[in-house]
């Protein structure tokens, strides 16, 4: 009695387990940016733009990779906070930023589409 019944337990929770994942709803996939949305996404961000640069200098003061990294950071920040809002895939409001850049999409700030050189540091 002793040995079969941790094992019956541990087979009673498997097969619970095993029940419950095969009859949970599945997440309903995001629907694609709408171009509106898009042109609504890169404004939104790019607007960020100059704040999130001047916390992440402020960070980094004096060391020009770090701040454009933490920066980088902010950004994917504010692209998955946008994307989960409107629940639109993370990848599009991505690609609506790149695209905006490319296309000079209006928006009240301008984008700053460069990299400081790589110079690493002595000391982490």
């Amino acid at each position: 009695m002793r040995r079969w019944l941790p094992r019956a337990l541990l087979a009673a929770l498997l097969a619970a387990a095993l029940v419950r994942a095969l009859t949970a709803a599945s997440v309903a996939a995001p629907l694609p940016i709408t171009p509106d949305l898009s042109k609504r996404a890169y404004a939104e961000i790019v607007n960020q733009e100059p704040q999130m640069r001047r916390d992440a200098a402020l960070k980094f003061g004096g060391d020009p990779w770090s701040a454009d990294d933490d920066f980088h950071q902010r950004e994917q920040d504010a692209v998955r906070g946008f994307a989960g809002r409107q629940n639109v895939p993370i990848a599009d409001v991505a690609r609506a930023v790149d695209d905006g850049m490319h296309a000079r999409w209006p928006a009240a700030a301008v984008p700053t589409a460069q990299v400081p050189p790589c110079r690493p540091r002595l000391m982490y």
